[in-house]
């Protein structure tokens, strides 16, 4: 594995190697002002080349909890969806997923 990390150690980067080194996926990480994480989209790919395969975007919310997860195709379609809600004390109270197959839901 091999990390990224901004001026005040924040992770920006992780990027994740099969044992012949070869890419098989990469965390982009995305904070909001204040320094809390708000995004990470990660990339996955073909084991024998550098195109990307799949993309996962996560958001969190003010608590840095993580809060919604969409994938989706090479090809920009959406495969699938998570939504996660918590009570007041943190706790996961409700997590909603969502399967796409073309044009059903």
């Amino acid at each position: 594995m091999q990390y990224t990390f901004d001026y005040d150690g924040d992770l920006l980067e992780l990027r994740q190697y099969d044992l012949r080194q070869r890419l098989i996926s990469s965390t982009h990480c995305i904070y909001a002002e204040g320094g809390n994480l708000a995004m990470s989209i990660e990339y996955t790919y073909h084991p024998d080349s550098t195109v990307v395969t799949k993309r996962t975007v996560s958001t969190y919310d003010k608590r840095e909890r993580l809060a919604s997860i969409e994938q989706y195709t090479a090809d920009e379609l959406l495969l699938w969806t998570e939504r996660r809600k918590y009570d007041k004390k943190g706790n996961l109270k409700k997590r909603t997923q969502t399967f796409y197959n073309d044009d059903e839901v």
